[in-house]
């Protein structure tokens, strides 16, 4: 049997992952000092 919480806790835990992934990334491309680094 397939724990409710369980599921919404890694659904949870994966969109949050994926979230601050495309904020940094989108951060990390709109400074150009970064890219002089």
């Amino acid at each position: 049997m397939i724990d409710i919480n369980d599921v919404i806790f890694n659904f949870i835990g994966t969109m949050a992952g994926y979230g601050c992934f495309i904020v940094f990334s989108k951060i990390f491309r709109s400074i150009p000092v970064m890219k002089e680094i």
